[in-house]
């Protein structure tokens, strides 16, 4: 799940990126408020987080003007009762002040972000014999399960909507890392390696298989073959 950060504050804005991703969310963090527009058409994004002093309000209206139905969560320049309404009149789902406390920053991304998926995305992935629980960032077989990493559970997400079918190198790359990351591809080389081990662990049957030029996908012999 993929969130679009828009902020120009370094301090606040990796602070604030640290936290989603360590509660498992891919993120795109750019401090150029008259690119957001862009980024958020381009699509492929749950959330956009939008601070009011990059014209945050103004791209919310051009977002809504375009039809780009993506949630939005505003926060806004002043921690008041007017700016707060202002900015959901312009077409935010959401509305909170400058410095918003962590937690409930938080909750509203999960909020936010259930209400989007709510239809489309179920809080667990099953595949073979596992499990993915979305919130929990837990991957369970039976009644055993590991904890997952932000980037590990990435990436098995990516894998387990998939369903058996190949997921692309690239593909995985943008998921855990995003648009914007200047990692390295193997980077998804050392992470597979990581879910491998998480699965040897877990003495599932389930397996991460390499496909030749192509990425990777996961293989169930019961289901496979």
């Amino acid at each position: 799940m993929r969130i679009l950060l828009v902020e120009g504050d370094n301090s606040c804005s990796n602070r604030r990126r640290q936290l989603l991703e360590k509660n498992g969310y891919g993120v795109d963090l750019i401090s150029d408020g008259t690119a957001a527009a862009d980024y958020v058409q381009a699509g492929g994004y749950e959330l956009a987080v939008f601070a009011e002093r990059l014209t945050g309000r103004t791209v919310v209206e051009r977002l809504r003007a375009a039809g780009a139905a993506v949630p939005v969560l505003l926060l806004s320049a002043e921690d008041t009762p007017a700016c707060r309404a202002a900015g959901l009149e312009a077409g935010a789902d959401d509305c909170m002040g400058p410095e918003p406390d962590s937690r409930e920053f938080l909750a509203r991304v999960r909020a936010l972000t259930r209400r989007e998926s709510r239809g489309r995305r179920d809080s667990v992935l099953c595949y073979g014999d596992l499990t993915l629980r979305r919130e929990r960032l837990c991957l369970c077989r039976g009644g055993e399960g590991v904890c997952l990493g932000s980037k590990e559970f990435l990436l098995m997400e990516c894998l387990m909507e998939a369903q058996g079918r190949v997921c692309s190198r690239r593909r995985l790359y943008e998921q855990a890392w995003g648009l914007l990351s200047d990692i390295e591809y193997n980077g998804v080389e050392v992470y597979v390696s990581f879910l491998r081990r998480k699965l040897s662990e877990l003495g599932s049957v389930v397996s991460v298989c390499s496909v030749r030029g192509m990425g990777y996908r996961l293989e169930y012999p019961e289901k496979d073959g």
